[in-house]
């Protein structure tokens, strides 16, 4: 899965927010979303997989972090979006 290394934890803890635009948490999150958007679209994983695949650290936890993110549940999302 997408898992981010203790190296570049540490090196991001480094930055000061105003040079990445938000806080280290914030980031990882964009980061995860993105990563979980793709595979929503390009793959039939179902949530609790992508969740995995994203570093998401429960499946709880993604479907709360990509609604507030993106505005709708992941499934719904992939509906909308996917191509068929």
């Amino acid at each position: 899965g997408f898992r981010v290394s203790k190296a570049m934890v540490d090196e991001l803890s480094d930055l000061d927010g105003s040079r990445i635009g938000c806080g280290l948490n914030d980031y990882l999150q964009i980061l995860r979303t993105a990563r979980a958007q793709l595979l929503l679209l390009g793959t039939n994983l179902s949530p609790a997989e992508i969740a995995a695949e994203s570093g998401f650290d429960s499946t709880a936890t993604f479907y709360r972090v990509f609604r507030a993110r993106c505005g709708t549940s992941p499934l719904l999302f992939r509906e909308r979006y996917a191509s068929n």
